[in-house]
C-alpha cells in the first residue's frame, strides 16, 4: 500500500492559514514555496523573540517589586508564582533554542537557495 501524501509544510501556522483562506496553488512556482516557509518560519521566530521577551520582563517585574512579599497571605499565589519562575526560565531556553535553529534553517536555505556554498574546513 503506497501513501500518496504530499506534505509541503508540517507547522501548526499551516492550519491558521488554511483557516484564513491562505492556500498555496499546487502548481505553484518553487520560489512561491520557498517564501511561503520562510514567511512560516520568521513567524515562528517572531513568536519566539516576543515570548522570551515577556518571559524576561515578567521575571524582572517579579523580582523587582517583590510579589512574594506582597502576597504572602496566599500561599496558593506564592505556590504559583515559584513554579512560575522555575518554568520561566526553562520556557526562555526553550524558546531562544527554537529561534536559532530556525534562525540557522532560514539563513541554511536562502544560502543554497542563492547557491553559495558552505565550505567546513
Amino acid at each position: 500500500m503506497k501513501n500518496n501524501y504530499n506534505y509541503k509544510h508540517s507547522f501548526i501556522f499551516a492550519f491558521v492559514f488554511q483557516m484564513l483562506d491562505l492556500k498555496l496553488p499546487e502548481n505553484a512556482e518553487p520560489i512561491i514555496n520557498y517564501s511561503f516557509a520562510v514567511l512560516t518560519l520568521s513567524i515562528i521566530i517572531l513568536f519566539n523573540v516576543t515570548s522570551a521577551f515577556f518571559n524576561l520582563m515578567s521575571l524582572y517585574l517579579l523580582n523587582k517589586y517583590d510579589i512574594n512579599e506582597k502576597f504572602k497571605k496566599y500561599p496558593f499565589l506564592i505556590k504559583l508564582i515559584r513554579y512560575y519562575e522555575g518554568g520561566s526560565l526553562i520556557n526562555i531556553g526553550l524558546d531562544l533554542c527554537m529561534f536559532l535553529i530556525c534562525l540557522l534553517i532560514i539563513i541554511i536555505s536562502s544560502a543554497t537557495f542563492l547557491g553559495i556554498i558552505f565550505h567546513f574546513s
